[in-house]
């Protein structure tokens, strides 16, 4: 497979090769706690020093609060490992790094509009699984006061994924709803509640928490933590039902902080500041919502001085970095965009001087933009993880991107017939 990124200083091509294995689970019956139930079947620049690697989501630790949890766990989608290590292929550290990435679909049932089973695997950057982790199922039925968590599959912009700022966790939002359910993204919250999971470094999974009418016949699509118990959630909606909306873990209801924009896509907690993104209006960029972490109605979305605020750019996830020793706080950027990289997506790496950001480049496969993006700092340079926006398969690509080289991006995984790939994050610890 022939891979390319694109720099300031012009074109660079590495080609590698990618030998995919396919695999499937099968579904399960669930039912929802008080419903009835129902049958599921540029150039590098300069960047200074570095400084060891640290996650996605950045910021301050905070303490961690305990829950009631369960686990389930199920065979691989899919997966594609190259003949040599992401890590060493690329200049990067020799150890692989541990992150995970959400996988829709059982490999069974077609991706639609329905509810579709959700599973969370852990992989390596160099393709291989992670040493003693098995991939972790999210419940298809209630278990005491845990609800199923599933998501559509066909809707593309759901199924982020945000590691907690202390580490601890990775978060995901979904639906209350039977595997099989029609337009799942199109039911009544008071019917089929969103869902915020949690999942621990042991993959204990903890679905207790729901939204109330947050998100009601619309998309909710990510959720993000600053300790584990305080949760951001974002999706579409109305202007009152949509946006940004704050929560705690086992709650089972929900606070709209951010109404502008109602559609909101993910959220990710970085330096102890709330994060978002967007492609309606003027917020097709990252944007910071309130002052630090906002638990009240009311809160405006800022975006980053110097990003665009006119429509053409289409961002899902993204990583702020601290890299420049001259710059206080974060001041590495990057952005996934869905659109094809002949429309301007691929992964958008910006700098901040203190004042304001500008682009630095734009990198990425031939053809696909992606998605999900996770990165964190990894020796010399920046280790980035991302899937891709394609179908009816996509792909995992494992990314090592320093100071003065082209970034070097290989695939590390695909996914089997009738599953796809979507958010990705460094592994809890």
């Amino acid at each position: 497979m022939l891979l390319r990124s694109y720099t300031a200083a012009g074109i660079a091509f590495v080609a590698f090769v990618l030998s995919p294995l396919a695999m499937s689970a099968c579904a399960e019956g669930s039912t929802l706690p008080g419903v009835g139930n129902n049958s599921d079947g540029g150039d590098g620049g300069e960047w200074g020093g570095q400084t060891s690697s640290s996650s996605s989501s950045g910021g301050g630790a905070g303490g961690s609060g305990g829950a009631s949890s369960s686990s389930s766990s199920a065979s691989s989608s899919s997966s594609a490992s190259s003949s040599s290590s992401a890590s060493s292929s690329s200049g990067g550290g020799s150890t692989p790094l541990a992150f995970v990435v959400l996988r829709v679909g059982d490999g069974v049932e077609p991706l639609t509009g329905t509810a579709a089973r959700v599973y969370i695997e852990h992989l390596r950057t160099d393709g291989t699984a992670t040493p003693g982790k098995t991939t972790v199922a999210l419940p298809t039925f209630a278990s005491g006061n845990h609800w199923p968590l599933t998501l559509s599959g066909s809707a593309s912009a759901e199924g982020n994924l945000s590691l907690s700022s202390n580490a601890k966790y990775v978060f995901v939002a979904g639906y209350g709803a039977n595997v099989g359910t029609p337009l799942v993204n199109s039911t009544d919250a008071n019917t089929y509640p969103r869902v915020v999971g949690r999942i621990d470094a042991q993959g204990n999974v903890d679905t207790t928490t729901t939204l109330g009418t947050a998100f009601s016949t619309a998309s909710v699509r990510g959720a993000t933590s600053s300790d584990g118990v305080s949760i951001w959630v974002s999706g579409n909606g109305t202007a009152a039902l949509g946006g940004v909306h704050y929560t705690t873990v086992g709650a089972s209801g929900s606070t709209q902080i951010l109404s502008t924009p109602s559609n909101a896509r993910f959220v990710h907690v970085v330096s102890n500041q709330l994060h978002g993104t967007s492609g309606a209006g003027t917020f097709v960029n990252v944007f910071t919502i309130g002052t630090g972490l906002p638990t009240t109605a009311g809160q405006t979305a800022t975006p980053l001085p110097g990003m665009p605020t006119a429509t053409g750019p289409s961002p899902y996830s993204f990583a702020l970095l601290d890299r420049l020793p001259g710059v206080a706080g974060v001041d590495t950027l990057y952005v996934a965009d869905d659109r094809t990289v002949l429309n301007g997506g691929g992964i958008h790496r910006w700098v901040y001087d203190g004042f304001a950001w500008t682009p630095d480049t734009t990198f990425g496969d031939e053809t696909y933009g992606v998605r999900g993006l996770a990165a964190t700092k990894e020796g010399t340079g920046v280790r980035i993880v991302a899937t891709t926006a394609e179908s009816p398969t996509n792909r995992i690509l494992s990314i090592f991107d320093e100071p003065g080289f082209a970034p070097v991006i290989v695939p590390i995984a695909v996914s089997g017939a009738n599953t796809l790939y979507r958010g990705v994050a460094f592994a809890p610890q």
